[in-house]
């Protein structure tokens, strides 16, 4: 049987073929087992950041009646079991699924959103309908119009994506396409946020924070009311402060406001951002809502942390309050003035409703399908790191790999 001679600085090494085998497996198992442990212990290090963060920085913690100790219990044992970081993110999102936060988000290494929301939102619109009802033009990816009648209808299907390309026109339409229309419908039912700004406080040039639902508030020029009201985290679940949004007049040089009688369609998918901008809208005058309860998704202003396995995530730092400031409007929502619950049958009643509210007979010409509809989908993450899990048990797999190697060629 051949010896392996190995030289060291003090000297020869001899060792017997099948000890060095025995030798470099054993070696292996334990850096595999070692890497293993490492990579679990990175795990509950993470998971325990994650507990630390909804006790200190989670606007609901003590709002959505969740039994956190018995959440946490149901999913540890897996999530801290996890091989890997974006499984960990996978397994967390589940447990993140059951507090029931639409703007609660986890991020794998990937900037994927492994989140399961388990409410499902009802819809009460059917767009095909709404096409034969109304003759649709597409002003652009967010934004529709029609004039019936010389009544206007405006669909804004989302609060998502770029302020010059998207919703720099909606003052625009107001001052041209609907400035001689008798009234105006504005729906909202497949609108699931977006960013806030868009709809109320623009920052773009020319704009000077003069935002869209600032043309129906009814105040004079430079006029200024409270609305709104937010109860924001600023760093800590102790430190916490009631923030007033604006409703205010336009500066007479930025146009003209609306200020004939206004519709707002909205349903159980009218969410987040829409909502905000409902709260701006109750105090303009001429102004009802028709449809269903909104969603009642009133948290935002994430903010992201990045735990120490390189997961990101996204909790709630804001709950909106009503006009009032009385009522937390998440899981609440916002009741319409006109009840219309829909009705499926492939027509769009709803919209019929409005306008005959406003004294105007449509019809629907066809039958339909209820069609897909809008999700509140969230910003991409810019979360880097991450993958540390898949490092330790990577190098693993190398040691074993050369292992076998040497082997081969003993």
């Amino acid at each position: 049987m051949k010896n392996l001679i190995l030289h060291t600085e003090r000297g020869k090494f001899i060792m017997k073929k099948f000890e060095f085998k025995k030798f470099a497996v054993m070696l292996s198992i334990f850096m595999v087992l070692f890497l293993v442990s490492t990579a679990f212990a990175s795990n509950q290090a993470a998971f325990d950041e994650f507990k630390n963060l909804i006790q200190t920085q989670y606007i609901f913690r003590d709002f959505k009646g969740v039994n956190w100790p018995e959440l946490y219990a149901r999913h540890e044992s897996q999530i801290v079991n996890s091989a890997t970081a974006d499984q960990f993110a996978q397994n967390l999102g589940i447990l993140v699924g059951e507090i029931g936060d639409l703007h609660f988000r986890v991020y794998d290494t990937n900037g994927t959103n492994t989140v399961r929301y388990t409410r499902q939102l009802q819809r009460n619109f059917n767009q095909e309908a709404i096409s034969r009802i109304v003759p649709i033009t597409r002003v652009n990816d967010r934004i529709s119009t029609a004039i019936v009648q010389n009544v206007g209808y405006l669909q804004i299907n989302s609060w998502l994506g770029d302020y010059s390309r998207y919703f720099r026109v909606l003052p625009e339409l107001l001052q041209t396409t609907f400035r001689d229309t008798n009234a105006l419908i504005i729906d909202l039912r497949m609108n699931g946020g977006g960013n806030w700004n868009f709809a109320g406080e623009p920052t773009a040039p020319g704009h000077d924070g003069i935002g869209f639902v600032h043309y129906f508030s009814g105040l004079n020029p430079g006029e200024v009311v409270h609305i709104g009201y937010f109860d924001w985290i600023q760093t800590s679940f102790y430190d916490r402060r009631l923030i007033p949004h604006t409703q205010r007049g336009i500066p007479e040089n930025m146009g003209v406001p609306y200020t004939n009688p206004v519709v707002i369609l909205i349903g159980e998918s009218s969410a987040s951002t829409t909502e905000t901008f409902l709260t701006h809208m109750a105090i303009s005058p001429n102004t009802i809502t028709i449809g269903d309860t909104t969603a009642g998704t009133s948290g935002g202003s994430v903010v992201e942390h990045i735990l120490s396995n390189g997961v990101s995530v996204w909790p709630s730092k804001v709950a909106a309050l009503d006009v009032n400031r009385n009522i937390i409007i998440e899981d609440i929502g916002i009741q319409p003035d006109v009840h219309v619950p829909f009705i499926n049958n492939g027509s769009d009643n709803v919209l019929i409703a409005a306008f005959a509210h406003l004294g105007v007979t449509v019809t629907d010409g066809g039958g339909g399908t209820p069609p897909p509809g809008n999700g509140n989908t969230p910003p991409p993450s810019d979360s880097s790191g991450g993958g540390g899990c898949n490092a330790g048990v990577g190098f693993g797999v190398l040691v074993l790999a050369v292992f076998f190697f040497i082997r081969r060629r003993a």
